[in-house]
């Protein structure tokens, strides 16, 4: 694990975001995730 961590660190260690929801919209996240995709689909945080 620690290698992992030093590679994002790093910036070795990088991955795609596909797109970022909010908790309201988590429905249309699972339905984003459920289709094909490239990158990752995230929760962001309402907290400033």
């Amino acid at each position: 694990m620690d290698e992992i961590f030093s590679m994002i660190s790093e910036g070795t260690l990088k991955t795609y975001i596909e797109a970022d929801y909010s908790l309201e919209e988590w429905k249309t996240a699972l339905e984003h995730n459920a289709k094909p995709r490239m990158g990752k689909i995230i929760f962001k945080s309402s907290d400033p």
